[in-house]
C-alpha cells in the first residue's frame, strides 16, 4: 500500500483540481472570449456580405461590406483583375482595390468607381476601353485619365462611359460606329465628353452603342443594327437623339441588340432585336419602343445578351428572352415571354451577364444561373444550370 506524507497529498489534490478545472474549461472556454458568430453564419464556404454585383461576358464581380471586389469566371484577358489569367470558379480578390462604391463588367474587362470618384478598370484593352491612354491589357486595376468626379459606371463590350457628378457623360474604347457619342467614329483611349448629354441621371452601354437616362427621356447613340437605338430608323448614331414615345423612364437597360426602359408605373418598354423574344412584344424587330410583357411591379432591371430580367416588388424575379443555356432560371431552356426564376424569392437585385444571370439575396449571398462554361456561376463547377445555384468560395 502506498503511503504519502503531507506534502505529497497536498500536490495531489491540487493536480485533481487543475485536471477539473481544464475539464470544464474545455466545455465553457473558461470564460474567454468567443468567436463572434458570423452574421449569416451557415455554410462556412458561402461567398457573403456582398453589397453589390455586376455579371459580364464571361465573368462576374462583386464588392463585400468591407469595399474590396472579387470575380470571377473567365480571366483569359485578366479581367478578374487578380494578376494572372486563370479562370476561377470561385471568386477571387481583385488586386488593389479596397475601397470600391460601384462596379461594372464588360465583355471581358471591369470597371469601379472608388470613393474619391476616380475610375478604375482591368482586363482587355484592345481598344483603349481601360481608358490609361493605351492599349495595353492589364491584369490589375489602371487608372482612368481625366475622371474625378464619376458617380455611376457602366461597361460595354468594348467602350465604357461613366456619369459625372455635374450630370455629363464621357466615354472611351472603341468607336467603330459612334458609341464614344462626340461625333466621330474614332477610337478614343482617354474619355471623352459625349455631345449635348448635361442631366443625365443613368447610363447602360451594351454592345456598340449606349443610352442615357435624362429627365423621364431616354437618348442613345452608337450601332443601330436592328433599331436598338430606338429612334425609328436603322441609322447609326455618332450624337444622342432620342428614344421614340418614351416619356415616363425611370431607368434604362442595354443588351446586345435591344434595350429595355423601367417606366414610372412598373411596366417595361423594350426595343431593337426580337429574334429571340428579348422585347417580349412587337415583332421580329422593333425600331421602336413596345410594351414588354404584363409585368406591372418593377423596380429594378437589367439586360445584357440577348435576355432581360427585371426585380419585383415581392423580392422575385422574373426573365425573358434567349434561354439557351438556362439564364432565365426557369428550369428550362427554352425562349420564353415570360419566366419566373425558380426558387427566388428574397432578391435585392439582379444583373444580366451575356448567357448567365445574378441576384443579390437580402441575407447578402449571391445565386446565378445561365451559361458556366468559364465558371461564372461562382459555385465551384463549369456545369451550366437552369435553376440558380449559390455562389461559394
Amino acid at each position: 500500500m502506498l503511503t504519502l506524507n503531507k506534502e505529497s497529498k497536498i500536490k495531489l489534490i491540487y493536480f485533481f483540481r487543475l485536471i477539473t478545472f481544464l475539464s470544464i474549461c474545455i466545455v465553457s472556454s473558461c470564460g474567454l472570449p468567443k468567436e463572434p458568430k458570423h452574421e449569416y453564419s451557415q455554410d462556412p464556404y458561402r461567398f457573403e456580405n456582398v453589397i453589390s454585383v455586376a455579371s459580364g461576358g464571361e465573368h462576374t464581380c462583386a464588392i463585400l461590406s468591407d469595399n474590396t471586389v472579387w470575380c470571377w469566371g473567365g480571366n483569359w484577358s485578366g479581367q478578374l483583375g487578380n494578376d494572372s489569367t486563370n479562370n476561377s470558379t470561385s471568386p477571387v480578390l481583385v488586386s488593389g482595390i479596397t475601397n470600391a462604391s460601384m462596379i461594372d463588367a464588360g465583355s471581358s474587362h471591369t470597371c469601379a468607381i472608388l470613393f474619391d470618384n476616380t475610375v478604375w478598370c482591368w482586363g482587355d484593352n484592345s481598344y483603349g476601353q481601360l481608358g490609361n491612354g493605351s492599349t495595353t491589357s492589364s491584369l490589375t486595376a489602371v487608372r482612368v485619365s481625366g475622371i474625378t468626379g464619376a458617380t455611376s459606371i457602366t461597361a460595354g463590350y468594348y467602350h465604357n462611359c461613366a456619369l459625372l457628378i455635374d450630370s455629363t457623360v464621357k466615354c472611351w474604347g472603341i468607336n467603330s460606329y459612334g458609341q464614344l457619342g462626340d461625333n466621330s467614329n474614332t477610337d478614343r483611349h482617354t474619355p471623352v465628353s459625349v455631345n449635348s448629354i448635361n442631366n443625365a441621371t443613368e447610363i447602360s452601354s451594351g454592345n456598340a452603342f449606349s443610352c442615357a437616362l435624362l429627365t423621364n427621356v431616354i437618348q442613345c447613340w452608337g450601332y443601330n443594327n436592328s433599331g436598338k437605338i430606338g429612334d425609328g430608323t436603322l441609322l447609326n448614331k455618332s450624337v444622342p437623339v432620342s428614344v421614340s414615345n418614351i416619356s415616363n423612364a425611370i431607368a434604362v437597360s442595354t443588351g446586345n441588340d435591344h434595350a429595355c426602359a423601367l417606366l414610372s408605373d412598373k411596366t417595361i418598354n423594350c426595343w431593337g432585336d426580337n429574334s429571340k423574344s428579348q422585347n417580349a412584344g412587337g415583332t421580329i424587330q422593333n425600331l421602336t419602343p413596345v410594351v414588354s410583357t404584363s409585368i406591372n411591379s418593377a423596380i429594378s432591371i437589367s439586360s445584357n445578351g440577348d435576355h432581360n430580367c427585371v426585380l419585383l416588388n415581392d423580392k422575385s424575379i422574373t426573365c425573358w428572352g434567349s434561354n439557351t443555356y438556362g439564364q432565365l432560371g426557369d428550369k428550362s431552356t427554352t425562349n420564353s415571354y415570360s419566366s419566373i426564376v425558380y426558387n427566388i424569392s428574397n432578391a435585392s437585385a439582379v444583373t444580366t451577364g451575356s448567357n448567365h444571370s445574378c441576384a443579390l439575396l437580402v441575407d447578402t449571398t449571391i445565386k446565378c444561373w445561365g451559361y458556366n462554361n468559364n465558371g461564372q456561376l461562382g459555385d465551384g463547377t463549369y456545369n451550366n444550370s437552369s435553376v440558380p445555384v449559390t455562389v461559394t468560395y
